[in-house]
């Protein structure tokens, strides 16, 4: 069952642990259409709107996304070029002891009736 431990925007004072392990989802708005490059995969165009962003982060949730929230940081993952113009919204974070990427897409894919 995927019953989310925390989904506020921006703060992350509700979470319980810094070393709590789990995936989270990452709900972006992207206000005006672009191409944007993402590292080394290319240059791609994104119409404006909402994406999501689903990670885990078995080392620790509120690092993780504590560094996703940051404006200024290295580009590291193919995330972090897209973060560069759009801006994280919500945040929902899930407990869980292994990665649960897979079925927490699915769960989205389902309520936006893709499945």
């Amino acid at each position: 069952m995927l019953n989310p431990l925390w989904c506020k925007s921006f703060k992350l004072s509700g979470v319980r642990s810094k070393s709590l392990k789990g995936t989270y989802l990452l709900i972006i708005e992207l206000t005006e259409s672009r191409e944007i490059e993402i590292g080394k995969l290319g240059v791609f165009f994104f119409p404006r709107g909402h994406y999501t962003y689903t990670g885990s982060a078995m080392g620790g949730v509120y690092r993780r996304v504590k560094r996703h929230l940051k404006r200024e940081k290295k580009l590291r993952w193919h995330i972090d070029y897209f973060l560069e113009y759009g801006k994280i919204k919500k945040v929902v974070i899930f407990e869980s002891k292994t990665k649960i990427e897979c079925a927490v897409n699915q769960k989205i894919a389902t309520v936006l009736g893709e499945r």
